[in-house]
């Protein structure tokens, strides 16, 4: 019977692959990790061990917490490197801000999220905000621009820094419907 029949090819293929997914990162050793911060940012979200739903966490006590402090094996760029590549490339146009502008599905808030908490980690401050974080998944996180209203509605993050060399004034903005984007 044909429907019995396992492709023993594939299944390898498929194991050599999850191996060399898994070569891809490396633990974190625990000298190291006791230099970073369990919080990087303003809200929850930016939390080692916090999941999307508020109610889920991780806690340092948990057998699962030590699996989440790895690393990449390969050069991976981090937010900062974005926005020096960005300082660079518009270097000379003298603009006040430089802007990350993430157009795509839901995910799009976890995404400036996860930049803003990343920022906010290399010494940048939130001074604007007017966007939900993630929907009520995100418990009382995605109130926090609530302490920012200043009536405006475009799914904004204004950061700014007073010691960065690169983009001393951020925006990061989002949007889940392309379709609704206005020039």
């Amino acid at each position: 019977n044909r429907s019995d029949f396992i492709d023993l090819s594939r299944a390898a293929e498929e194991r050599n692959h999850f191996s060399y997914l898994q070569s891809l990162w490396e633990p974190i050793p625990l000298r190291e990790r006791k230099h970073i911060p369990r919080c990087s940012g303003p809200i929850k979200h930016c939390c080692i061990g916090q999941c999307r739903f508020e109610s889920r966490v991780i806690e340092p006590e948990s057998t699962a917490y030590d699996k989440l402090f790895v690393r990449s094996t390969l050069n991976l760029s981090n937010i900062g490197d974005v926005f020096e590549s960005i300082h660079w490339s518009l270097e000379g146009l003298d603009l006040p801000w430089c802007t990350l502008w993430l157009v795509g599905d839901s995910l799009t808030s976890d995404h400036i999220t996860a930049a803003m908490c990343q920022l906010t980690g290399l010494g940048y401050e939130v001074t604007a905000c007017d966007t939900p974080f993630g929907s009520s998944d995100y418990g009382e996180d995605n109130q926090f621009c609530d302490d920012f209203d200043d009536g405006r509605t475009a799914r904004t993050v204004e950061m700014k820094s007073n010691t960065s060399e690169y983009c001393r004034n951020i925006r990061l903005r989002h949007t889940s419907e392309p379709r609704k984007i206005k020039k």
